[in-house]
């Protein structure tokens, strides 16, 4: 029986790519910036202290150049690594380093530029010496939407090779689809290579045309992450991360909480909402991993108790979908989740221990969230009985109030809102101290905090409650 290999109709892995891989074209960048850092780091391995840059280059009549300074291609890791569909070098470690230093894994990022572009026109050279030692030949590989591609080693007087500068390192040159135009415009590029790349720890840079006519480097990436700089005091750093997150997350927060997960490689920072959400609300979390921007609605990195933060964080262990759009459920991601929530816990429990305006300020905005970990921690319950303001007939208080209210007497509750209303106004004029217990979390919060804290004297109302208090009709 003779063995056959598949055939691939690149057009239709396009296809699938652009409507059901990536949420959007403009990933391409993303998957161009990630093989350029890729190769940069290979070429780390083999030369410490190579440069380590990336230019983007618009080009007459609408085309995009990416140059990088990474390790390069031979002919041989051309038609091995870019004419197969789903062979990774970096999976391999073919290019030298280990596997989990390199961002993508997949094999299927420079096929996303295609949703962009009808052509894509390669240019490399090898860092790594030929079998005698001798210098690597320049290469030029041309792959078409048809499925064909085009590879040959260039004469070192050939003019494509002027691109590279005489040293190693990778061109990609794209030549737009007449729908796809506006995603190689110089701003679109310059927009996306920031959300993307911005924290990158290599240069990163737009060219620029001046006024005079002369041409410039716009630099694009960052140095630090915002997190990890060094500011002269705490005072400073909240200012700083309160301009980060406006910037980054679209609103200034009520607090910042510094997170950090050692066995995720994970760091970052969980800003606190400064006006409530609703209980059910998606929590959309901005990820990196390895300092390049995964997605900005990362949905699974907080239990759902934790609704009124939203996260930036970076991580070097946590796993990418092939989509590098979310994060792979695994028992890693599990710890890190339960990590992350611990952190943000103890936020809260030294928060309300301590007391202050931020506290005061949290209770006000965010008593929906309190409520809902009281359900599940003893300890924040207890912080609850003395913080938590609830409705009653006389008038709003924590539970801790409303019982020295209530004297000797017991301190009911109701179960729902209906069972409030009915009783309320008998029950106030009788002077007998009733809780809401109709709103959301309430009735089964009161539930716990009557059996966990006994000497409140917290019980749910029963007719015979309000009944026992009438006078008998004449």
């Amino acid at each position: 029986m003779s063995g056959e290999s598949f055939q691939v109709d690149l057009r239709g892995v396009v296809d699938l790519l652009a409507r059901h891989l990536y949420s959007s074209p403009r990933v391409y960048l993303r998957e161009l910036l990630q093989n350029g850092v890729d190769a940069i780091t290979a070429r780390r391995a083999l030369a410490e202290g190579a440069p380590e840059r990336i230019d983007l280059r618009p080009l007459p009549g609408g085309g995009l150049e990416v140059c990088d300074t990474g390790i390069g291609l031979t002919a041989a890791d051309a038609r091995e690594l870019l004419a197969t569909i789903g062979r990774s070098s970096k999976r391999d470690a073919d290019l030298g380093g280990g596997r989990e230093e390199f961002l993508g894994q997949f094999g299927i990022g420079l096929l996303s530029a295609f949703m962009v572009a009808d052509e894509i026109d390669l240019v490399s050279r090898c860092a790594r010496p030929g079998p005698e030692g001798q210098r690597s030949p320049a290469i030029r590989w041309r792959g078409f939407t048809d499925g064909r591609y085009e590879l040959t080693e260039l004469a070192d007087d050939d003019p494509a090779i002027a691109v590279l500068e005489g040293a190693p390192g990778s061109a990609v040159r794209l030549v737009p689809r007449r729908d796809a135009e506006h995603w190689l415009a110089p701003d679109m590029v310059a927009a996306l290579a920031e959300d993307f790349g911005g924290l990158l720890p290599v240069d990163v840079a737009l060219e620029v045309r001046l006024d005079d006519g002369s041409l410039a480097r716009r630099r694009l990436s960052g140095d630090e992450l915002p997190w990890r700089v060094a500011y002269p005091n705490d005072a400073a750093r909240t200012v700083a991360l309160a301009s980060y997150s406006e910037r980054a997350l679209g609103f200034t927060p009520l607090a910042s909480i510094d997170v950090e997960i050692p066995i995720a490689g994970l760091t970052g920072v969980a800003f606190v909402l400064p006006a409530a959400v609703a209980p059910t609300s998606v929590a959309h979390h901005r990820v990196y991993l390895k300092r390049m921007l995964l997605s900005s609605g990362v949905t699974q990195v907080l239990p759902p108790w934790a609704f009124f933060v939203r996260c930036v964080l970076d991580a070097s262990g946590l796993r990418p979908t092939a989509s590098r759009e979310g994060l792979y459920e695994d028992d890693l991601l599990l710890a890190a989740r339960e990590a992350l929530g611990e952190r943000v816990r103890a936020w809260v429990l030294d928060t309300l221990t301590a007391g202050g305006p931020v506290a005061r300020r949290f209770v006000e905005v965010h008593h929906l969230a309190l409520r809902a970990l009281a359900l599940v921690d003893d300890e924040v319950l207890d912080l609850a009985v003395t913080t938590l303001p609830f409705e009653s007939t006389v008038g709003a208080g924590t539970l801790r109030e409303l019982a020295e209210r209530a004297g000797d007497a017991r301190l009911l509750f109701t179960r729902s809102l209906e069972e409030y209303r009915r009783i309320a106004a008998v029950a106030a004029h009788k002077g007998i101290v009733v809780v809401n217990g109709g709103y959301v979390y309430d009735a089964d919060l009161l539930e716990r905090a009557a059996a966990r804290h006994r000497e409140l004297g917290l019980a749910a109302a029963v007719a015979d409650d309000i009944a026992r208090t009438l006078d008998e009709l004449e």
